[in-house]
């Protein structure tokens, strides 16, 4: 028990355990930056913005996120759960319905911030596209009421 060796031997474990430990925490570290990584990448995608704690590797550039956009709206289920009279024309107010929901969501896209030129004038195009769909359907509503 008394060996000149025995207190190297004992640093060297311990030095070997510490070792051991340092690796195990980075490793775990590295898994939980993963998953915070992949949770602001989310949290972008449905507000648009990437969170500003989004953790960077050295020499890394922010990643371009897209915003994810969701149905949000409702139609109104008076609308879909009329009475068979008239097939067509709940069909075209339906159809109008839906329209006029699409139309809301692509004005509201294209009113988003930080937008490219290219992109701006894009989603400018399709709202004008969505919004003479809209005025089609309206006036085709009309003249099936007229008849």
């Amino acid at each position: 028990p008394d060996s000149p060796t025995s207190p190297v031997t004992d640093h060297l474990t311990h030095t070997r355990a510490l070792k051991l430990k340092h690796q195990s925490l980075e490793e775990r570290l590295e898994l939980c930056l993963l998953e915070l990584r992949n949770l602001c990448i989310k949290e972008a995608e449905l507000t648009g913005t990437l969170p500003s704690d989004y953790p960077l590797m050295p020499d890394e550039k922010l990643p371009r996120v897209r915003r994810r956009i969701g149905a949000s709206f409702k139609l109104d289920e008076g609308l879909i759960l009329q009475d068979q009279q008239d097939s067509e024309l709940q069909a075209l107010e339906t159809d109008l319905a839906v329209q006029r929901q699409i139309c809301e969501a692509v004005r509201k896209l294209s009113l988003e911030e930080n937008l490219t030129k290219p992109q701006k004038k894009s989603r400018l195009q399709q709202c004008k596209k969505e919004e003479k769909k809209v005025k089609d359907l309206q006036e085709a509503v009309f003249q099936h009421r007229v008849k």
